[in-house]
This record gives C-alpha cells, sequence and structure tokens, in this order.
C-alpha cells in the first residue's frame, strides 16, 4: 500500500468519525443566555445522551484497539480511529454532562424565583384582606356608634430590666 492511499484512507476514517459526531454535542441543549430574565425556559436535563456517548465511544475504542491489535496494513489508521473515537465520544460526553447539569441549576434556580414570588403574591394578599377586614370592623362600629379603634401600632417588644443603680449597690467601690 502507498502512503497516499493510507492517508486517505486515515482522512477518510476521520471524516467518517466526525460525521458521525458525538449525540451530546448534537441533542443536548444547555440554558440559554440571559435565562435568568426569563420565565420559562426549555434545556436537556437528562443524562441519557452523554451516558450513551460513553458507553458507544468506549466500545468504538475497543473495536478499533482490538483491530489495530491484530496488526495489518492499516495499523495506524485503526489506531488513529481509537484515539479520534476517544477523544470525540469523551469530550461529547464532558460537554453534555455539563451543559444538563448547568439546565438542572438554572431551572431550579426558575423554580425558585416563581416560588418567591407566589409567596411575595400571597402575602401581599393577605395583608390585603386584613386591611380590609379592619376597614370592615371600622365601618360597623362607626355605624353602631362606638368609636373607631386605633390603627394598630407596632408589635411589642420585651421590654428589659433596668441597669442596677450604683449609688444602692451592696458592693464596696474597687480600688
Amino acid at each position: 500500500m502507498t502512503v497516499a492511499y493510507r492517508t486517505l484512507h486515515l482522512a477518510t476514517l476521520i471524516l467518517l468519525g466526525l460525521s458521525s459526531s458525538a449525540c451530546s454535542y448534537l441533542f443536548v441543549s444547555g440554558p440559554p443566555d440571559r435565562h435568568e430574565e426569563m420565565e420559562s425556559f426549555d434545556c436537556t436535563t437528562s443524562n441519557g445522551w452523554p451516558i450513551f456517548d460513553i458507553v458507544y465511544g468506549t466500545l468504538n475504542t475497543i473495536g478499533d484497539v482490538a483491530i489495530a491489535n491484530k496488526g495489518g496494513p492499516n495499523q495506524a489508521a485503526f489506531v488513529a480511529g481509537a484515539v479520534g473515537s476517544a477523544v470525540l465520544w469523551g469530550s461529547s460526553s464532558i460537554v453534555g454532562f455539563g451543559r444538563t447539569a448547568r439546565c438542572r441549576e438554572a431551572q431550579a434556580m426558575a423554580d425558585n424565583r416563581i416560588r418567591h414570588e407566589i409567596m411575595i403574591e400571597r402575602n401581599e394578599r393577605q395583608m390585603w384582606l386584613q386591611q380590609q377586614r379592619q376597614l370592615q370592623q371600622q365601618r360597623s362600629q362607626q355605624q353602631q356608634g362606638e368609636p373607631p379603634l386605633p390603627p394598630p401600632g407596632p408589635p411589642p417588644f420585651p421590654r428589659r430590666a433596668p441597669p442596677p443603680d450604683p449609688s444602692t449597690s451592696a458592693d464596696p467601690p474597687s480600688r
């Protein structure tokens, strides 16, 4: 076999490897840019594709190594294929796991934002209802001729005992 033929064969193997690009590169999407400002968004939370990349890449690499160990005129091409397969599918799985982790984190942040907004709305609604009840009580009392209740003041704070008066202290002064 000539060097040109081997080079062509190696280039063909590399192109085939790249054209069947690893799944996480193609099918796994991370959170969109500026997701913090979005109410909802889609991204990939499942680690299915990155796991597939690991399994398929490992099997593909093992197959190339096994064929390369048999020797023959294409041994260098299969060694290159094994290395290329390991790099391609390994990097794809790493990228995929990173994207899915960022997606799950971003969706958890979005869920927390929504829960916080719901809690604020609920508290505002409760405060409004309490104010409406107080107004209704005041109107009722005014209609019955009773003086209105004073508006509620600040919550009572626990009082501390005043500090002891040093002039009435039983301890002798220190020198």
